[in-house]
């Protein structure tokens, strides 16, 4: 049964919420002194920024998160001796009252016909994360993903992949109607729970602040920034650190949710039966060094969603479909992606935009962004963006390995 809360003890609850108040003030003042360091390539170049910033908002940043430090360390101590003793749910799970684990047997929904769900990474860490990846502020920026993400069309929920496929029909500018979002990088408790704010009228169960915080597994540092927002109840979860990591991956908890959705009733044979749907979604370490710990991640994604369906399907449900989801930082082209690309997870779940390893549609382009062109207008007006990606000529001045 899933917990609302990570606890099942009223006192560990109340504990938790005395190591949000000594910690979380210190974790943000510090974030934002370290952030007051970086330059990013939408910061005004002028001279008497750069001064008043070193001279003037440096030295009060600093002197405010020596003030919190004692505070802040007493939390973090705190904070690592209830993830230590306590009974734990990795996550936070949010669901209307009305509704729990055991409704499916009652509930007289039939399954639609089309089901979307949208994967995203909203890089939602602390200010000074966001701005080590070249993006503005993470106060504003929650708040704008939480609006963008509601702006969708349901006339855009069509087959855009039926052939003949081309850019056109392939790049929207608009979301369609969503059912499930799987997001990655919301690191903090805070994001998560803001970003549930807009999201809870329209998708109502949601699971976020995702990972195990130890000293053996995070070093007490970041969660997994695994999100999901949904449509449909959800019937069970889990979370399951990755097997193998390295370098900042020590630090970061990053593994893989796997959740269960209860989609309606389905008629088989004639007979109604409840139709289940699966879902993973997984972030990769990204930068992994010549260990090639990818590729182990990814089938670690394989093995645990496996693993989960055996353990929760009952025998008079049907499963609808099961998708692997997420950020995997590698693609299906690169040489540097080579350990990758002829894994059996391709050879069983569909990516629509793979000819074969090592070989994509000729449809199907990439969309990283050179750096310094990241925060240029007509990378931020959709319409504009979209005439780049569509041009050859144009997306290799935007986009890497845009050939």
């Amino acid at each position: 049964m899933l917990r609302h809360s990570r606890y099942n003890n009223i006192v560990w609850k109340i504990l938790d919420a005395v190591t949000c108040v000594l910690l979380v003030p210190f974790e943000h003042v510090a974030s934002l002194t370290i952030s007051a360091f970086i330059f990013t390539s939408f910061d005004k170049p002028f001279l008497i920024h750069k001064l008043l910033r070193y001279f003037v908002v440096c030295p009060v940043m600093v002197m405010l998160s020596l003030l919190l430090l004692p505070v802040g360390f007493l939390g973090y101590v705190l904070w690592m001796l209830i993830n230590a003793l306590a009974d734990v749910q990795p996550f936070i799970y949010v669901c209307p009252e009305e509704h729990d684990t055991n409704h499916i047997e009652n509930d007289p929904r039939y399954i639609q016909n089309k089901i979307t769900v949208c994967s995203a990474n909203t890089c939602l860490g602390t200010e000074h994360i966001c701005r080590f990846n070249s993006q503005r502020s993470s106060y504003w920026r929650v708040h704008e993903i939480g609006r963008r993400l509601l702006l969708q069309d349901s006339s855009l929920n069509k087959g855009n992949l039926v052939p003949p496929v081309s850019r056109e029909n392939v790049i929207l500018t608009k979301l369609p109607d969503v059912d499930v979002f799987l997001l990655q990088e919301i690191f903090s408790r805070y994001m998560g729970h803001v970003l549930h704010s807009y999201l809870k009228d329209k998708y109502p169960y949601c699971i976020y602040d995702v990972g195990y915080h130890t000293l053996l597994g995070n070093h007490g540092g970041l969660g997994s920034g695994l999100f999901v927002a949904s449509k449909f109840p959800i019937l069970d979860a889990k979370f399951l650190p990755y097997s193998t990591v390295n370098g900042y991956g020590n630090f970061c908890n990053l593994g893989v949710l796997v959740v269960k959705f209860d989609l309606g009733l389905v008629m088989q044979n004639g007979l109604e039966q409840p139709g289940v749907g699966y879902i993973a979604n997984t972030h990769t370490q990204a930068y992994q060094g010549p260990e090639k710990i990818i590729a182990k991640q990814l089938q670690d994604a394989e093995n645990l969603l496996d693993k989960f369906i055996d353990s929760t399907k009952k025998k008079e449900e049907q499963i609808v479909f099961t998708i692997i989801g997420g950020d995997f930082n590698c693609d299906n082209m690169s040489p540097g992606d080579e350990t990758t690309q002829n894994l059996s997870l391709w050879d069983r779940y569909l990516d629509p935009c793979r000819e074969g390893p090592g070989e994509d549609k000729p449809w199907a382009i990439g969309t990283e962004h050179r750096q310094r062109m990241m925060h240029h207008p007509k990378i931020h007006n959709s319409q504009s963006f979209r005439e780049i990606l569509i041009d050859d000529v144009q997306r290799r001045h935007f986009i890497i390995d845009a050939d």
